[in-house]
């Protein structure tokens, strides 16, 4: 049995169906890459939430639609000196490959400081691991703990949020030599990007694996007031990934560039020259967020 050998940085895409219709998450496996015959996947089960209670509820034995390695990061060693690492909850698993990568590799001097936020001690993840990879980087690795609600008369953690003072305290200052990687909720990603550009941080020093640019602002973006508009006919010539536009609430995007950019780019085909508004509604909770900053608005379509 062959290893899964995917490149560090990138992931899996992962796919259920669920009431009917076809679910895609995307997935860091926490098992390290030369593990023969297994992966592993870190799965957070919430009650409202539909593709994990599916995982969860799928007999052993099953089978399960994966395709990968899919994302725009590969972590290259000796690129950078020095990686500030950001992680909320299950955000975890691809900053993990990372850390595993240069704590087992001695020739690999690059310096990590991970700055790892959940809400109590018990929401945790992979801590055990993480100690242990700690010891092996020595000095190589700074683990920063920070706990909305720690326990009381504890320590060890920092309490509250990951707030712009923290961020300064610990990641390294902006430079060339220096990158940011982020990967948590959408909500924490949104505040990490802006408080990392009031400390003057580039849009190129930081990269984040769930939603790159959706919380930046990329004027080039930006709604034109000379749009044109285009009949559905035009649309949906436009429908594979070197050349795709969609309709989201009446508005045309060319979503192209977007592919190689985000996780679920390949999500992005099933509304490839379409009116993609209940897929993006049902897929990207982030949606609106995407429509603003992240996609060359073209048109208000003329259907």
């Amino acid at each position: 049995t062959e290893p899964l050998d995917l490149p560090v940085g990138k992931h899996l895409l992962v796919r259920g169906t669920v009431a009917g219709k076809q679910i895609t998450r995307s997935f860091t496996p926490i098992t390290p890459y030369s593990t023969r015959g297994q992966i592993q996947l870190l799965v957070k089960v919430y009650d409202k939430g539909n593709f994990t209670t599916y995982l969860d509820g799928l007999p052993i034995g099953s089978l399960v639609w994966m395709m990968g390695p899919v994302g725009s990061f590969e972590y290259e060693k000796k690129k950078y000196k020095h990686y500030g690492l950001i992680a909320g909850g299950t955000g975890i698993t691809p900053i993990l490959q990372i850390i595993r990568n240069v704590a087992l590799d001695d020739s690999d001097f690059t310096r990590l400081t991970l700055l790892y936020a959940n809400n109590m001690e018990e929401d945790i993840l992979l801590k055990d691991e993480l100690e242990y990879l700690k010891k092996r980087c020595g000095s190589k690795l700074d683990i920063v703990y920070v706990l909305a609600r720690p326990p009381a008369g504890s320590h060890q953690y920092e309490k509250g949020f990951l707030t712009e003072i923290l961020l300064k305290k610990y990641l390294p200052e902006p430079n060339r030599d220096h990158r940011i990687l982020i990967c948590g909720p959408p909500m924490m990603e949104k505040a990490v990007v802006e408080h990392l550009s009031s400390l003057g941080y580039p849009l190129d020093m930081y990269f984040t694996f769930t939603q790159r640019g959706l919380s930046q602002t990329i004027t080039e973006n930006q709604v034109s007031d000379n749009l044109l508009e285009f009949s559905m006919e035009e649309v949906s010539k436009h429908n594979h990934e070197k050349d795709l536009w969609m309709v989201i609430k009446d508005n045309v995007y060319d979503v192209t560039k977007f592919m190689d950019e985000h996780p679920g780019g390949l999500i992005i085909l099933d509304g490839a020259g379409k009116d993609a508004t209940s897929m993006f509604e049902e897929e990207f909770p982030h949606s609106d967020d995407a429509r603003t900053v992240s996609y060359t608005h073209l048109t208000l379509p003329t259907i």
